[in-house]
């Protein structure tokens, strides 16, 4: 942290040999970060051959705050990844007149390595009691309701996030508006619609309301249940009209010491346009159960850091189309090494409905480091 003074010596007679220094606050900046490390090896064969493994680097997240003043906050967070998009184009060496020497290639789309991206940047206004005025690249109020539920984002993402229902963070503005005594929040945001890898591409507005309730909040062994829920209100543009894009859900929650649990239940409602040029429906349902409980009473030194985590998400993205569903468990152990740093060592497997695909299974061992 570092803080910005300014001094200020009053003025006194010679013989007055004491000075006075007057050292006031007008900014207080802080940086800090988050790391996810990932050994990876493919149990089954997931394109690369059997047995292929990998050490990797999910994400790098690099965050910077200052407060301006004590009614407005700023954060700014950096999201470093590897970049591994290509684009294809027809390239031709001029060997033949007509053009047939010409050959589809792949190249990287900008740059072939690790890439710097925004992930948040934006402002806080606290000018309104128990309200914080939200503006600039914000993340979605589910999101962050989902990852404090969840609790382990290094070992997998939140299930809206693992099934691509809508971006983590976009570009808009939000009212989060805390409830007296503790009572949860309620949160309404405007965004763009169109991530925050992408600018926006029409006049359309995606509208999402979300609420906590925490209803036994002076309640010792009470006080961490959570009953949440969501709507995400979605257009985009089709010609003159537009299309839905529509997403629902309600989660419930419950930490306690030792343990920690959850299970959340999502729906999504889409429209499109087939080849008629008639518009189409489709729904989508899923659901997510997650739980980890921590050895720290049961267990001697140093096996008081254990833990065990298991998580259980099954999607279906068109409930009227038969054998298109899957599922997908992630269980494991985790262990707090020192403070700031956990790991896990855990399997995870993807199964499908439709009989013709294989399940695929994987070995984690993943590391979270903040700093």
């Amino acid at each position: 942290m570092f803080i910005a003074t300014t001094f200020a010596a009053d003025t006194k007679p010679a013989n007055d040999v004491k000075a006075t220094t007057e050292v006031k606050k007008t900014a207080d900046f802080k940086t800090s970060g988050i790391i996810f490390l990932d050994y990876i090896y493919d149990i089954d064969d997931l394109g690369k051959g059997k047995g292929f493994n990998i050490f990797d680097i999910e994400r790098t997240y690099l965050t910077f705050e200052s407060t301006i003043t004590d009614k407005a906050k700023v954060k700014v967070t950096t999201d470093i990844y590897q970049n591994a998009k290509s684009v294809s184009l027809k390239a031709e060496d001029g060997s033949k007149p007509d053009n047939t020497d010409a050959k589809d290639i792949k190249i990287a789309s900008y740059y072939d390595g690790w890439s710097v991206r925004l992930k948040n940047a934006y402002i806080d206004l606290d000018f309104i009691p128990l309200t914080t005025i939200r503006t600039g690249m914000i993340g979605s109020p589910w999101t962050s309701l989902e990852e404090k539920a969840w609790g382990n984002r290094f070992v997998k993402k939140t299930f809206t996030d693992a099934i691509g229902l809508f971006s983590t963070t976009d570009l808009g503005a939000s009212a989060i508006v805390k409830l007296p005594k503790g009572y949860g929040e309620v949160t309404l945001a405007i965004l763009n619609g169109t991530s925050f890898s992408k600018p926006e591409d029409d006049k359309y507005k995606d509208i999402v309301p979300a609420i906590t309730l925490t209803p036994f909040p002076e309640n010792n062994a009470l006080k961490k249940l959570a009953l949440s829920g969501y709507a995400y209100l979605g257009k985009r543009a089709n010609g003159e009209e537009s299309l839905d894009r529509n997403r629902f859900g309600g989660m419930v929650s419950f930490g306690y010491d030792f343990i920690n649990i959850g299970a959340e239940f999502d729906i999504s409602k889409d429209q499109s346009v087939d080849r008629s040029k008639d518009i189409v429906d489709t729904n989508g349902s899923g659901l997510s159960a997650f739980g980890e409980v921590k050895f720290t009473k049961f267990l001697p030194a140093p096996l008081d850091n254990l833990g065990i985590l298991a998580r259980f998400d099954s999607w279906d993205p068109n409930t009227d189309s038969k054998d298109d569903s899957y599922s997908v468990i992630v269980a494991g152990l985790t262990y707090a090494v020192v403070k700031n740093v956990r790991a896990s060592i855990n399997l995870q497997q993807k199964s499908y409905q439709a009989t013709d695909k294989d399940s695929t299974s994987q070995a984690m061992c993943q590391l979270e480091v903040k700093f």
